[in-house]
């Protein structure tokens, strides 16, 4: 029994490292992960991951910004979203990336049960939500305005 659970996390491990660095690589931002190397850590395979050089301010969106789309609901813009954002002064994002629904499909629909009614967090309803090529698709926008993400 124990091995197939050592199993079953080495395979999650390992498609979610391959997703992360899929996702990262799709939007350009490959830079600022191993790559799959085998150099120490805080290098890349372009060289020595920098700080930026500057104070970032970051915020956190958690799973906001794939589950709160509908209309209303403050993530539907992806672009004004973000506009107002970086209009606010941050240059930073925290999202969760989902990567346990990466290791298990992508590019599948899944159905999220609510969680949340006393806030404005995630979905108060039933929420039908897929994570590919979203996650590529919103760091790509985070990118074209200079906002890191962290996943």
């Amino acid at each position: 029994m124990s091995q197939i659970k050592e199993m079953e996390r080495r395979h999650f491990i390992s498609n979610s490292s391959k997703a992360f660095l899929l996702a990262s690589a799709g939007a350009g931002l490959a830079g600022s992960c191993s790559q799959g190397t085998n150099e120490k850590p805080g290098k890349t395979a372009r060289g020595p991951v920098k700080h930026p050089g500057y104070p970032m301010a970051i915020t956190m969106w958690d799973f906001s910004w794939l589950e709160r789309r509908w209309s209303g609901a403050g993530y539907e813009d992806w672009d004004l979203a973000l506009n107002e954002l970086a209009e606010r002064g941050y240059n930073c994002l925290r999202i969760d990336a989902f990567p346990h629904l990466i290791a298990a499909d992508p590019d599948k629909e899944w159905w999220l049960d609510p969680h949340w009614d006393n806030m404005l967090w995630g979905s108060p309803a039933l929420n039908r939500v897929r994570v590919q090529p979203e996650l590529n698709q919103f760091i790509k926008k985070c990118a074209e305005r200079n906002i890191r993400v962290a996943l």
